[in-house]
């Protein structure tokens, strides 16, 4: 059987139930939330995704753990994602990221464990109906609890361990110059180095980066991921008060 076949026969089941309504994934969406995980609460619905969230400190910031949930009820799909962040501007953003701030990744790619997952495991598929729509939408609630949980917890303790995330903290609380001139310097020469942030020469940027990379003890992994923590340390800068 080809892909486009099992992805058929999981569309396609008959379970005898009536056809979803439109708008009625939501009410089914947080009542399963509230009865399974009451600390992730609805929190938003954009751009056709729904947002669960739990919200923590680490230190003095706010880290920002948000389902994203999105229902395809034409496409017969659910896409989810978990992400974990510091910057309260990429609760909303979708984009896969495995950052210092920032970490992004799809839910069945926690439960599998592996990054590369065929298309018709890539999805919870559904039917349009009632009754196996709801088994699914019960299926993302015990996978989130199991794996996007594990996921949230394990990447919260570890920043505590963190010694660049420390230092860094401790180098964006020292930061000085106004924030809308810093963004405008970057923005520009952003433009001019084809938005590839390791190549920033802002003086800001370029002390930032060296102060992390003078963390002794850095794995391979951690090294790579400096320059983009540098940036993205001061974007929250001037996006946040």
């Amino acid at each position: 059987m080809n892909w486009f076949d099992k992805i058929k026969k999981q569309t396609e089941k008959i379970d005898g139930s009536r056809d979803m309504k439109r708008g009625e994934i939501k009410t089914i969406l947080i009542d399963n939330f509230k009865q399974q995980i009451p600390d992730f609460p609805f929190l938003d619905y954009k751009n056709g995704v729904y947002f669960f969230e739990r919200i923590r400190s680490i230190y003095n910031y706010k880290i920002y753990e948000t389902l994203h949930l999105s229902f395809g009820l034409k496409d017969k799909n659910f896409s989810c994602s978990v992400s974990s962040t510091l910057n309260p501007t990429y609760r909303y953003v979708g984009t896969y990221n495995s950052g210092i701030l920032t970490q992004h990744v799809n839910l069945i790619v926690l439960k599998k464990n592996k990054g590369s997952i065929p298309i018709e495991e890539a999805y919870y598929f559904h039917n349009g109906k009632i009754e196996t729509t709801t088994k699914i939408v019960k299926s993302i609630v015990d996978d989130y609890k199991q794996f996007g949980l594990r996921f949230l917890d394990k990447r919260y303790n570890d920043l505590f361990d963190n010694k660049i995330f420390d230092k860094g903290l401790r180098l964006l609380e020292n930061i000085t110059i106004d924030k809308t001139v810093l963004k405008e310097q970057i923005e520009k020469e952003l433009k001019q180095v084809d938005y590839v942030s390791s190549r920033l020469t802002n003086s800001v940027y370029l002390y930032m980066k060296e102060q992390l990379q003078a963390v002794p003890k850095q794995d391979k992994d951690m090294r790579q991921k400096i320059p983009g923590f540098a940036y993205s340390l001061l974007e929250y800068y001037w996006e946040n008060e």
